[in-house]
């Protein structure tokens, strides 16, 4: 069989459908170094989550240099390697011959990560580890379920496979067959053309920015940077060789493993960019077995933030019904979305206890594996055009009332806002602009005020026709909140109807407010000043408001003076803009002590979500700070423009402390 491999892996290296991944590492091991096996050892035991392997199996499929069965071994594991390889195989053995020679308790072989009957007479293993290699069999998919059955029950599968970009990795999977297709002296030439196209755009990114020596260090010092271990130079040339190249998102590769009992308790989500993926899988149950991982940095909204149906659908004369566990009734002005593939089908509501029933969808829908159906609790954010065009194929919205959930440089992937085009998610959250321009497909980023975004096939949102809207989950809704602890007035249900509109009881009485002003709130948003009756009840919308939004509200009141501000506002510096209240210097923030002021600011009814900031962060990165200090106000509108000439309005409540 070796023989059989060894015809195989040359005839493929002379047609150009696979790079010498073994040569390249016999190249690196001649840099390998201590430091460079201690970042190796130090980045398996985080993955793992473990200090030491003593007493555990470890086999190592596509060994490549040999590092990371080193590092199995030297952490305790009984080790099997093999690679397909025969450089590989070479590298590997070399290394064992190095470090652990004549060690029974290493063993070394060449074979096949697609050879069924091989894989099976290895047998079960404690720890399965494939790095950077399914990808490049040729056959990723039946790589991944024959790798299957060599992990135990109660075992780990420790995989990770290059991340799906669409056009952007369609692009590197043609320079990779390119790369070897050539000559050996053409083919170094043709990556050392590519390598300086690429670093020399990272150099001007960086030249930018000012940190040129952020970019220097990532070739001066890559031994200490890498947390694998490897060098710089042969890292490049592994990327712009490895060929074949299959690449996938995350979703499918833990949905794939979970139908067969593997839980995923690691992830490095790179989404984002073209690198790996990487997953550590528990295996807690055997074959056929279907488990639930959720991936909270997941690129799709609904697998990120939604949850999957927990029953079979059941048609009832009412509808169409669900068990769906830990339900609870959506916050106000949320709706109840049912997804499919990232595309919303149906909208649901609650319908009793862990039981929702599904609206708005065709019958067919019964016949819909409810492990496929993902419920979303969601609220909808308007996002109008005329569609600002950027450049290429990127289009631009402010929604600066959005600012503070952002992507930053802190948190590139953090905001939880998503875009959708006629129902269907854009695909690709968190992109970088150039790509958004260039590539299209369903990009976007949400970052500082705006979002910008491209279509789904590159055309004019303007004038193709499409909706677009975002989705916001609600649990991010309450950074907007005004009412700190001490000045909120709770407003509970059940909400009444009755020939003034709907009516609410207020859990405790407001206090004595300069003015009589009582400000009604609806998760944060200033809907304006109330009055409240005699009988403790405030009467909150009109008449015509529909049931579903009402019963579900999450209102609060605020009592207290409020007042506009007048301009002009005098800039501070930078973001800051600043203007005297001297009548209420003795509210103002205190150094020392716990006081915090009680003024509040809202922004066209919107709440500035970051009172009490320090006057660096306002000038400096604004998005809605503020502070109340030494009888002035220091403040940034919510997108950093001039407060003086944006046309917004300004008011400010001087709250009255309920407790």
């Amino acid at each position: 069989m070796a023989s059989a491999n060894a015809d195989l892996h040359a005839n493929e290296v002379r047609q150009g459908q696979r790079f010498r991944f073994g040569k390249n590492w016999s190249d690196f091991l001649g840099h390998l170094t201590v430091p460079r096996i201690r970042l190796a050892e130090k980045s398996l035991k985080e993955a793992l989550n473990t200090e030491r392997l003593d007493g555990l199996t470890f086999l190592d499929i596509g060994s490549g240099s040999g590092l990371f069965s080193l590092t199995a071994r030297r952490l305790g594991a009984t080790v099997t390697s093999f690679d397909f390889d025969p450089d590989s195989v070479r590298c590997t053995e070399s290394l064992r011959e190095r470090y652990f020679p004549g060690d029974p308790n290493w063993r070394v072989e060449r074979g096949s990560a697609l050879d069924a009957d091989y894989l099976r007479k290895l047998g079960t293993f404690d720890i399965v580890y494939s790095w950077g290699v399914l990808h490049h069999t040729g056959d990723m998919w039946r790589a991944l379920a024959l790798v299957e059955p060599a992990v135990k029950v109660g075992g780990t599968l420790f995989i990770s496979l290059y991340n799906d970009q669409g056009e952007a990795t369609d692009r590197w999977a043609r320079i990779k067959q390119r790369y070897n297709a050539l000559p050996a002296p053409l083919a170094f030439a043709y990556a050392c053309a590519i390598i300086s196209r690429e670093e020399g755009r990272e150099l001007v990114r960086q030249l930018r920015r000012g940190s040129v020596g952020d970019w220097l260090r990532t070739w001066t010092e890559y031994d200490q940077i890498s947390t694998r271990g490897m060098s710089r130079w042969h890292d490049w040339i592994d990327w712009i060789g490895g060929y074949p190249y299959e690449r996938v998102r995350v979703e499918p590769i833990v949905d794939f493993y979970a139908r067969d009992g593997f839980q995923l308790v690691h992830l490095v989500d790179r989404s984002s960019g073209y690198g790996c993926n990487e997953f550590v899988f528990k295996r807690v149950a055997e074959a056929g077995v279907q488990v639930e991982s959720r991936l909270p940095r997941s690129a799709s909204m609904a697998r990120r933030f939604g949850r999957r149906l927990s029953g079979p659908l059941e048609q009832l004369p009412e509808g169409v019904f669900a068990p769906l566990n830990g339900l609870e009734k959506p916050a106000f002005g949320s709706r109840l979305f049912v997804l499919k593939d990232d595309q919303i089908i149906g909208k649901a509501r609650v319908a009793g206890p862990d039981r929702v029933q599904i609206l708005e969808v065709d019958k067919a829908i019964l016949e819909t594996d409810p492990r496929d159906l993902v419920v979303l609790e969601a609220r909808e954010q308007p996002f109008p055009g005329p569609y600002r065009h950027a450049r290429g194929k990127m289009y631009e919205v402010v929604v600066s009332e959005l600012a503070d959930l952002s992507d930053n440089e802190q948190d590139i992937n953090g905001s939880p806002v998503h875009l959708f085009e006629d129902g269907k998610q854009l695909p690709m959250p968190h992109a970088t602009h150039d790509e958004i321009a260039r590539f299209g497909e369903g990009r976007f980023s949400h970052w500082g005020t705006a979002v910008l975004f491209s279509s789904l096939d590159g055309s004019d949102p303007n004038a193709n026709g499409r909706d677009y809207t975002l989705l916001l989950p609600p649990a991010q809704l309450g950074v907007h909140k005004t009412a700190e602890p001490g000045y909120a007035i709770p407003v509970v249900g059940p909400f009444e109807l009755d020939g003034e509109g709907w009516r609410g009881k207020i859990m405790t009485s407001p206090p004595a407010a300069e003015e009589g002003t009582l400000l009604l709130l609806r998760d944060g948003m200033l809907v304006g000043p109330i009055v409240p009756n005699a009988d403790g009840s405030v009467i909150i919308a009109a008449p015509d408001a529909s049931e579903d939004v009402v019963a579900a509200a999450d209102y609060s009141l605020m009592a207290g003076h409020f007042f506009e501000l007048k301009a002009p506002f005098g800039r501070a510096r930078g973001q800051m803009f600043e203007i005297g209240l001297p009548e209420y210097a003795s509210l103002s923030d205190r150094p020392g002590d716990d006081r915090r002021s009680p003024l509040f600011m809202f922004e066209d009814g919107h709440p500035l979500p970051k009172p009490h900031a320090v006057h660096d962060e306002i000038d400096q990165i604004g998005r809605g700070r503020y502070s109340h200090w030494e009888g002035s106000l220091y403040f940034s509108s919510s997108d950093g423009s001039d407060p003086n000439e944006n046309g917004r309005d300004y008011r400010v409540l001087v709250a009255t402390r309920t407790s």
